[in-house]
């Protein structure tokens, strides 16, 4: 944690920058304990293994989306979306130079596209394969992506809708990626 925060502090601007993308694009990253990333796929299938203990349940009717999170996180709205934090990050999110560890959002697809042409349209540095897959009862890809640093990203199509619900995951804030799988496995549409 503390190299993350002198990271931050010495590329304030860098850091800026990819917050802005990522709540943009948002999508989301991870790394196992080997420090190499797994497959996309073994992502979300391993989304259906985490137990849901003593969850909370956020809820957000503008989004049209529901997720489990265990205690000790919070969950901050904002413009698009919403950043959830561990609560002592938090507390001190100052530190982070408005980084954003794990962003949930929702974007528009107003031409219709497919999964696939709207991430390949969207300019993303991807790095490997796009996986098709299901998450919440609905399509789903997930990739991993660069700009400054790495990300893993999974894009939901909504049900019905001519949206995508995107959540994202910063690869080197390792202790995000319990609450990432958890989100994935009990993300519901409203």
């Amino acid at each position: 944690m503390k190299n993350a925060r002198t990271r931050n502090n010495r590329f304030k601007l860098a850091r800026r920058t990819v917050f802005c993308l990522s709540l943009g694009l948002l999508l989301g990253c991870q790394t196992n304990a080997s420090g190499t990333s797994p497959s996309p796929s073994s992502v979300a299938s391993s989304t259906a293994k985490v137990a849901v203990q003593n969850s909370l349940t956020y809820t957000n009717e503008q989004l049209g989306l529901s997720f489990s999170y265990p205690p000790g996180y919070t969950v901050e709205e904002v413009e698009q979306g919403a950043i959830v934090w561990r609560d002592a990050d938090y507390q001190n999110k100052e530190d982070f130079v408005e980084a954003t560890p794990l962003t949930i959002g929702l974007e528009d697809n107003p031409e219709n596209l497919s999964l696939m042409e709207w991430v390949q349209q969207r300019g993303y540095q991807i790095e490997g394969q796009i996986i098709e897959q299901s998450v919440a009862s609905s399509d789903a890809v997930v990739f991993q992506w660069s700009g400054m640093w790495e990300f893993r990203s999974v894009v939901i199509a909504r049900p019905q809708s001519n949206q995508f619900a995107i959540v994202t995951l910063d690869v080197e804030m390792e202790e995000y990626r319990g609450i990432f799988e958890e989100i994935l496995a009990t993300l519901t549409f409203l």
